[in-house]
């Protein structure tokens, strides 16, 4: 028959039975902390996991709409970033899912360069990648834009196959006060095919 787990507590007590009395008592639960933590441990990279994209290590989309909301309700100097890698399904079609995996994680590799933290960057799916900028305006993110030129020109001129181009598109949370995340992502995306 099989028994059911038991949480341990140990107790030790010092009695003094010439006088019929408690001299000590002592509880270690040290054992019950250390099981608690290691789950609450597991979980919390059940968690992180959940939020990360297996390819780039990044934060995919659910991660990265719960950085913004708190960025947001913080910043009113922050930026929604929206960038689109062209051809990566031509890529998938023609070279195949492993070139088209590192083309990805290549210009992941880039925005990572070029982007510093506190910024947090995630593949927002496919090929398409956001990036949520704090105390930043105009000029900065154009900076960034130029960087980002700048690393893919580079990379290109490597031989790298396949070659990488991008869109971009951004929104400044001041220049739309009040706009939800989703609603500033969609405005950053409407911006990159207008450019």
């Amino acid at each position: 028959e099989a028994r059911g787990y038991t949480r341990k507590r140990l107790e030790y007590r010092y009695y003094d039975k010439e006088n019929q009395m408690i001299l000590l008592s002592r509880t270690d639960v040290t054992d019950a902390y250390m099981e608690e933590k290691e789950k609450q441990d597991k979980l919390e990279d059940a968690l992180e996991q959940a939020r990360t994209d297996a390819l780039t290590g990044m934060l995919n989309r659910q991660g990265m709409e719960h950085e913004v909301k708190m960025c947001l309700d913080k910043d009113e100097k922050a930026a929604l970033l929206f960038v689109d890698l062209d051809n990566f399904k031509n890529v998938n079609d023609t070279m195949g899912h492993e070139v088209g995996d590192k083309m990805i994680f290549n210009f992941a590799t880039i925005l990572r360069e070029v982007i510093p933290s506190p910024n947090t960057i995630c593949r927002w799916g496919g090929d398409e990648f956001a990036v949520m900028m704090i105390k930043t305006d105009r000029k900065r993110i154009e900076d960034y834009l130029a960087q980002i030129d700048h690393a893919v020109a580079a990379y290109n001129n490597s031989g790298e196959i396949p070659s990488l181009s991008y869109a971009a598109g951004y929104a400044l949370s001041s220049e739309f006060p009040g706009l939800s995340y989703k609603e500033l992502l969609a405005r950053a995306d409407e911006y990159m095919y207008e450019n």
